[in-house]
């Protein structure tokens, strides 16, 4: 769950600065392309006013385009704005406001033959997102945008001959095929980078966690309960939380390890270990080191944990053990609080004196730190 909410956040942002620059790129060609229409109308009507329709120019080249552009764009930062729509179709839209400021450009601006490859760009562009189903939609569209633009190159009397014509047609047609493959070619890559990347990181999250896991017990080691307790710490500055430690040591283990050996000592390591993890989630659980262990509580009360800890001390105590099956190892425990002023050392310095009271007091008992 933890991998899955990074890389959506990863995403979201990566996607979300993209949605931004295509939108800006849209806005800027826009306003480029209505600037230079605008400039070639006066310099038109200066040098061949007679010959030349101002009505149909304005119309056809600036206010139907404009238009088309200026609310396409509209229309897409709104969307963008919306918190109700998803990433998915944000991607589309502005994927779409590009393409069609790019089918304006080819259609109504195609005075010279390369602007009939416009919508390549935009082609190109919205790989960027990683979808093929926009890769798809978008070279689904490029057709009849290509044809009805390809009708106007064809109807202009400054575009050359026939034949030129033709082979310009034929040629363009072949550089949208090659970007199309281009284009899903790294869409591919795209994703196969990202599962690549996705593997490795799995793998670092594995092996950082083998590194916090206590290899025989299975509970968190040292390094994880410094973590904890300096995040939970942390946390309690900003918030009102009632944390508490516990410090749990099985009573006269080294007699144990004596007695019976090291792997019988392991074996009641591992035994209380499981006791642990049944009664309480074993992020909250932690061997300290040897014999000792440590319970972690973010926020709950004093009531409630004694009485787990209480069910952990039963259930240790009346464990049967296949090498020694008459005699039974119990645990002595300490219960700190967290007070104002504490860092990590002067907690666990808290528990450890409730711990060694109960010790001193005949073992087999939790006691309860009196804070000051």
């Amino acid at each position: 769950m933890e991998l899955e909410r990074y890389f959506s956040l990863y995403r979201e942002s990566f996607y979300s600065r993209w949605q931004k620059n295509i939108l800006n790129l849209s806005i800027i060609v826009a306003f480029v392309v209505l600037g230079i229409e605008i400039f070639t109308f006066h310099s038109l009507l200066s040098v061949a006013e007679k010959e030349f329709r101002k009505f149909t120019y304005i119309c056809a080249r600036i206010v139907i385009p404009s238009g088309i552009n200026f609310g396409t764009i509209l229309v897409t930062s709104f969307i963008l704005k919306s918190r109700k729509v998803k990433t998915e179709r944000k991607n589309f839209m502005v994927s779409f406001c590009f393409f069609m400021v790019c089918s304006v450009l080819s259609v109504f601006h195609n005075y010279f033959q390369i602007l009939l490859l416009s919508t390549c760009i935009s082609l190109l562009l919205c790989s960027i997102f990683g979808d093929t189903r926009i890769l798809k939609i978008q070279v689904h569209l490029i057709i009849p945008i290509f044809f009805i633009a390809s009708i106007t190159f064809w109807c202009d009397k400054l575009t050359g001959i026939p034949i030129y014509k033709i082979l310009t047609i034929i040629c363009a047609i072949a550089f949208i095929s090659f970007t199309y493959v281009f284009a899903r070619a790294v869409v591919i890559s795209q994703k196969d980078q990202l599962k690549y990347i996705r593997k490795i990181y799995e793998r670092q999250n594995e092996l950082v966690e083998e590194l916090r896991i206590d290899p025989l017990t299975k509970l968190c080691n040292r390094m994880a309960f410094n973590e904890t307790i300096s995040r939970i710490i942390n946390l309690k500055k900003d918030s009102d939380i009632s944390p508490f430690i516990v410090m749990m040591d099985i009573d006269f283990f080294k007699k144990v390890n004596d007695r019976y050996g090291h792997i019988c000592g392991d074996e009641v390591l591992v035994s209380l270990a499981n006791i642990m993890r049944s009664n309480v989630s074993t992020r909250k659980a932690f061997r300290f080191g040897g014999e000792e262990f440590i319970l972690l509580f973010e926020d709950d009360n004093q009531e409630r944990i004694v009485k787990i800890v209480e069910k952990i001390r039963q259930e240790f105590s009346e464990k049967v053990y296949d090498f020694a099956p008459d005699e039974s190892f119990t645990i002595s425990a300490g219960i700190s609080a967290w007070k104002e002023g504490f860092d990590d050392k002067k907690w666990i310095e808290w528990a450890d004196k409730a711990l060694y009271f109960a010790k001193e007091n005949g073992r087999d008992q939790i006691k309860i730190a009196e804070l000051k």
